[in-house]
């Protein structure tokens, strides 16, 4: 068996994170949950008129705005819902409370305010099927939350 060539130097290196593609991102999604995926698509189409776009992570889909402080969650390749790193401004803190109350969950609160995330009362994950259950709801949160963190950036 050939070994791989390996670029001069490249021991010792970080390895690089590759990040999913959209498409890709929906491909794995839609095995998971097919009839979510269409959904979903278009929900995040009226999320980027409201300001709201994506970026790809390592194996999900990112909720961000352009502030690059401010995340509203990670959708996984397999459909749940992860919310870490929202809890480190006061705005961030107060869009978790609204959407565990949305979702019918609790927050997770950890030493460390980047671990603390939306989960059911048994602890685990909400999925995207929970989220589309209260699209409205969910768009109407991210307005609000949007719009307090523009108006907390520019006083």
């Amino acid at each position: 068996m050939a070994m791989p060539d390996i670029e001069p130097g490249a021991i010792g290196r970080k390895a690089r994170r590759f990040t999913i593609s959209e498409q890709v991102f929906f491909e794995e999604l839609a095995e998971a949950f097919p009839e979510a995926a269409p959904l979903l698509q278009s929900m995040l189409r009226e999320l980027e008129e409201i300001g709201i776009g994506t970026e790809g992570g390592q194996n999900s889909l990112i909720l961000k705005t352009a502030d690059p402080k401010m995340n509203f969650f990670a959708i996984r390749i397999n459909g749940s819902l992860r919310n870490y790193g929202c809890a480190n401004l006061e705005e961030k803190r107060i869009y978790l409370q609204k959407l565990a109350v949305l979702l019918g969950g609790v927050v997770f609160e950890a030493d460390n305010r980047f671990q603390w995330t939306v989960k059911r009362k048994d602890g685990s994950y909400f999925t995207i099927s929970d989220l589309l259950a209260v699209k409205k709801e969910y768009l109407n949160l991210c307005a609000d939350t949007r719009d307090l963190t523009t108006n907390e950036h520019e006083s």
